[in-house]
């Protein structure tokens, strides 16, 4: 029996994977011609068959032949979330049939559904290659086992472990839903003895508070892998301490999946420079140098079935200039806190980055876990979770740093909590804005 991975025969695979690992040891030189023939080619492909892209292209008198590197991205507008939602059927490859191809939604802050969809090369490349590389790069081996928390029910996942058993015979994987009690999850990851987890910062952290708690560790646990949430300093630090282990963070978003990850040293975040495109930029939507902050724009460079060429996604972050000591030869970026909807509103009318806020409240002594909640446009309240003994003097110090920040035009209310909540998909905001923004 030929043994299969993602639907992909297992040499077939292995060949690819180790393609792509070779890319990450390229020198700067080959990196950016191999980027550029995959942009290229993105380019072509979506002018030809995509109805969207075609009108954009036309309308801003631009010819596909006019993009041939990252350079010449900047002739082109940028595109939103709005845009992917206004034109779904026009953005959608007329070589693809939509029923055929793989998909997955996010609801945003807005609640409203955004679909993306993947053809099948990309799928798997996004599923399982790209993500297998990075975490191999970070010191994953065969044979090591795996555990990954969805934001799925326990009963959804039965069903899918089972069919693991059978799949991922190299990577023993199993799944554990975010939304088990943390002494439930603790117990499962203790028997199942994991040497690698992978999972959202706020269901790690509860994790490691029930370890600190109990006086336990996970035998064999090596390092953890942390996505989908804003990773605050002070949870990086607690989680490490608890659980034993290293953590890396990835960036990522359900439109164009794994962007970009820490590696060993963890001195910023390789960009998948063979599958995406980063670019910084203004408000104004001007490309701005590294080590300026400012908003991400995507060129997706796999997708054929739903092409994202310059996609704002609402984050924040900045490009690094320089070399990793790990060898690694993909580029670095930082991502930021901060999408808009979680600016602070000041009773001016000015909008304040939460990076702002994120940064300054995690210098505070024993501070674990917070979260920023702006209910009025004068008010900020601010829930907690301390190390014993610590919250008294965290009151007053975070107290008087938000006053600072907000000029003293709001009121500042802090306050411990054992748990702080998730929001309804599982997810958890550092900063959450419950009024208005235009």
């Amino acid at each position: 029996m030929l043994h299969s991975w993602g639907g992909v025969a297992m040499p077939s695979f292995l060949n690819r994977l180790n393609v792509m690992q070779q890319n990450l040891r390229s020198s700067r030189k080959t990196l950016d011609l191999h980027r550029n023939a995959l942009l290229q080619s993105q380019i072509a492909a979506a002018y030809r068959h995509t109805p969207f892209y075609r009108h954009l292209f036309d309308k801003h008198k631009v010819s596909p032949f006019d993009i041939k590197t990252m350079n010449d991205l900047n002739r082109l507008p940028i595109i939103t979330k709005d845009d992917i939602r206004q034109y779904k059927d026009e953005i959608i490859s007329r070589r693809y049939d939509i029923d055929r191809c793989y998909r997955s939604h996010t609801s945003g802050s807005t609640g409203e559904p955004t679909w993306t969809f993947y053809d099948r090369p990309c799928w798997y490349r996004k599923k399982y290659f790209s993500k297998i590389r990075a975490r191999m790069a970070c010191g994953m081996r065969w044979g090591q086992r795996v555990v990954i928390l969805e934001s799925e029910a326990t009963r959804e996942l039965r069903l899918k472990n089972r069919r693991l058993s059978k799949l991922f015979f190299l990577l023993p994987v199993k799944y554990l839903s975010i939304f088990e009690p943390p002494e439930i999850l603790l117990e499962k990851l203790t028997a199942f003895k994991p040497h690698n987890i992978y999972g959202p910062p706020s269901s790690l952290f509860a994790v490691a508070k029930r370890a600190h708690q109990a006086g336990t560790r996970i035998v064999g646990l090596e390092r953890v892998f942390t996505s989908s949430e804003y990773l605050a300093v002070t949870v990086r630090n607690y989680i490490e301490k608890s659980l034993g282990a290293k953590v890396h963070d990835v960036y990522g978003s359900t439109e164009t999946k794994e962007l970009a990850w820490q590696c060993t040293t963890g001195q910023g975040y390789h960009i998948n420079e063979d599958e995406a495109i980063i670019e910084i930029v203004d408000d104004h939507g001007n490309v701005l140098p590294p080590g300026r902050p400012g908003n991400i724009v995507i060129t997706d460079l796999c997708n054929r079935a739903m092409p994202l060429i310059r996609y704002r996604n609402q984050d924040k972050g900045l490009l690094i200039d320089s070399d990793c000591p790990c060898g690694i030869g993909f580029a670095l970026m930082q991502p930021l806190s901060g999408r808009a909807s979680e600016h602070i509103l000041l009773p001016t009318g000015q909008h304040l980055s939460p990076f702002l806020f994120t940064t300054s409240i995690e210098k505070t002594k024993g501070l674990l876990q917070y979260q920023i909640i702006q209910e009025r446009v004068d008010a900020l309240r601010v829930k907690t979770s301390f190390a014993q003994g610590n919250f008294d003097y965290g009151r007053t110090s975070i107290e008087k740093t938000l006053k600072e920040l907000t000029k003293n035009l709001m009121t500042i209310e802090v306050e411990e909590c054992d748990q702080l909540d998730l929001e309804k998909n599982g997810k958890f905001m550092v900063v959450r804005n419950e009024i208005a923004i235009s």
